[in-house]
């Protein structure tokens, strides 16, 4: 689930960073005349740029992949409010390769 909100994510910048970029070079108005040399240093700019929203982008999907979980609070009846903490993607794969191998002893047996 995080890597696809983290995908979609991606998505969403690189499609906004190309309607921007296409916004800019937009027909309605009068192109610049710009030389070669400048041209060249638009585009190098313009790929540092994309270089460094991916770059972003992948830090915050790591940094939301990172961020623990939680159940949807529920209110006790004594008025407790409880949010349970979801198991990790780390601590789910742990608690089944846990619960296998003590499967596997007990079948053997």
């Amino acid at each position: 689930m995080r890597g696809r909100l983290a995908g979609i994510s991606m998505s969403i910048l690189m499609g906004s960073i190309l309607v921007m970029g296409s916004a800019a070079n937009g027909q309605e108005e009068a192109e610049p005349v710009v030389d070669a040399e400048t041209k060249q240093e638009l585009d190098e700019a313009a790929q540092a740029a994309l270089e460094a929203a991916t770059h972003v982008m992948k830090a915050l999907s790591i940094f939301i992949e990172r961020l623990p979980r939680y159940e949807t609070p529920e209110v006790l009846p004594n008025g407790d409010i409880l949010i349970r903490r979801l198991p990790s993607d780390e601590e789910e794969s742990e608690e089944t390769a846990a619960a296998e191998t003590s499967s596997d002893e007990t079948s053997s047996e």
